[in-house]
């Protein structure tokens, strides 16, 4: 999902599976796209992305859902946030900027005051970025997300991501 997102594409599963085996030969193979079956060279179908992604779901689920991301998801999402950070730039500043945008479910409320398909979302508010904009309502989430920066009067540094959220609005 992240390379899909890296290419500014949505993170849908066909999308992610085209961003896998997109990837060259070498990465391929080192991520396990790509391996050597019976019959000679497998590269991975859309089906092993769908059941690889179904897994990782249950797997950083909860039993309640409450717009809070699980434990266990918060840590993955750290870790993989984190190994993206070149080493020598680990320590380059404690300095971050702190940023949060709306992200708007797919999931609607039934006309019939049915709950929405996607049980996490709540309802929050935004004002668009335009001249005379009102504020709206939206059902999903925020994102927020962390961001190195230079310290005050120090030198430039590489605005890398250093942690990300997604939750519902409380």
């Amino acid at each position: 999902m992240l390379l899909a997102a890296a290419d500014g594409r949505p993170a849908h599963l066909v999308r992610v599976h085209g961003a896998l085996i997109g990837l060259d030969e070498a990465q391929r193979r080192r991520l396990g796209v790509e391996v050597d079956w019976r019959g000679g060279p497998h590269l991975l179908t859309y089906r092993q992305v769908e059941r690889t992604a179904g897994l990782v779901s249950a797997a950083l689920a909860k039993p309640a859902p409450d717009g809070e991301p699980s434990e266990a998801l918060v840590s993955l999402i750290d870790t993989l946030v984190e190994a993206s950070i070149p080493t020598e730039h680990k320590n380059t500043t404690t300095a971050e900027a702190v940023d949060w945008t709306d992200y708007e479910t797919w999931s609607r409320p039934g006309d019939d005051d049915r709950p929405a398909a996607d049980a996490e979302a709540s309802w929050g508010h935004r004002k668009p970025n335009a001249p005379g904009a009102r504020h709206e309502t939206f059902l999903g989430y925020y994102f927020q997300a962390a961001t190195m920066v230079a310290e005050d009067s120090g030198p430039a540094v590489p605005e890398l991501i250093r942690r990300v959220l997604v939750a519902a609005w409380k």
